[in-house]
């Protein structure tokens, strides 16, 4: 077994002695990391906590109105789930609130103006976005997860013909949203509220939203909970290092100032550039995941794996993962000897 850890801590050293290398070979240039992210906390109680990662780059008309006029001014607090509709019983499944502030009566929160449609990327399970209207641009306060993937029910020219805006994905928290989506739901639309059809209930009482409060601001291409999980996926793992040299072998060095899409967190190191700094970050992770186990459990924020001791086989890269981690690693050395040679045939031509 000790054979098997050195074999893996050897090779991850080699791969990090080798990105070290091509870091000093490629000299970019500097960027300044200035796009932030809001990351905030949905309280549902005993159902668990949700954290959500906002676009405020992507989106920020809908991140802005979310924050500024309903999250700030504490308008969410203890507010109704009124709706959850799941597969096959529905072509979408969600999970709604953000509109009531109670049962008795069904009095609704205080609205502000409403905000113009930012529809920009699909409504994918685990993101979070905002209901409208028969208007698109009729979004005020109601808010609604994702519980499956909704792209085509939610998408331009679905259930509507603009969709709904995402501006959020879960980091965190998708067994609160699965322990959520599972609840029983009763109808009451006959209340005079014809948006009750499936109205859930835990332990025989309506599903309350205790707050949604913003935990930090951070990096809006660095995940603000584990900086090397690059795919947010809870853990760090081989298919991490995998995405960064991926990138890198497609598009060389560059600015992590694109729209950023809920696909992943490219700049790892938070300095405004997608580089093999990043993932020379990822690969020192890695290398500890690699050491034998320590005594004692390790878990980060919200039971997040952080990848200590050996683990599941999962956290450990697999050699089939480390050949393409190689693999990419030399496609970036190509590029390094393609940039090098360019400039020196330039200077050889400007000599001449």
């Amino acid at each position: 077994m000790r054979k098997v850890f050195a074999e893996r801590a050897n090779t991850l050293s080699r791969l990090r002695y080798g990105i070290a290398l091509l870091v000093c070979c490629l000299v970019p240039t500097s960027a300044a990391a200035q796009n932030n992210g809001t990351l905030v906390e949905f309280d549902f109680g005993t159902l668990g906590l949700v954290d959500v990662d906002l676009f405020n780059q992507l989106t920020p008309l809908t991140v802005t109105n979310f924050l500024q006029n309903y999250v700030t001014q504490g308008r969410y607090t203890n507010t109704v789930v009124h709706s959850i509709v799941t597969p096959p019983g529905s072509p979408f499944g969600i999970i709604q609130g953000g509109e009531y502030q109670g049962v008795t009566g069904a009095p609704t929160i205080p609205q502000s103006s409403a905000v113009n449609l930012e529809y920009s990327r699909p409504n994918t399970a685990g993101t979070l976005a905002m209901f409208h209207g028969t208007d698109p641009n009729s979004a005020t306060s109601q808010w609604f997860f994702n519980s499956v993937d909704n792209t085509a029910a939610l998408g331009p020219g679905g259930s509507t013909t603009n969709g709904y805006a995402v501006f959020g994905w879960v980091v965190a928290g998708m067994g609160s949203i699965g322990a959520l989506s599972a609840l029983p739901t009763r109808d009451f639309s006959d209340g005079g509220k014809p948006d009750w059809v499936h109205f859930p209930l835990f332990n025989s009482s309506p599903v309350v939203l205790n707050s949604v409060t913003i935990v930090k601001a951070h990096l809006a291409f660095q995940n603000p909970i584990r900086a090397t999980d690059v795919d947010g996926s809870g853990a760090v793992t081989a298919a991490d290092l995998n995405s960064v040299l991926s990138d890198l072998t497609i598009h060389g060095i560059h600015a992590a100032d694109g729209a950023f899409s809920g696909i992943g967190y490219w700049d790892v190191n938070g300095d405004g550039l997608v580089s093999p700094s990043d993932a020379l970050m990822v690969i020192d992770t890695l290398a500890i995941a690699s050491l034998p186990p320590a005594a004692g459990p390790a878990a980060g924020p919200h039971g997040m794996a952080i990848s200590m001791g050996a683990g599941p086989m999962a956290v450990v890269p697999e050699p089939s993962c480390l050949a393409l981690a190689v693999a990419g690693f030399l496609a970036l050395g190509g590029y390094a000897l393609r940039r090098r040679t360019r400039h020196a045939l330039s200077l050889r031509a400007a000599g001449a």
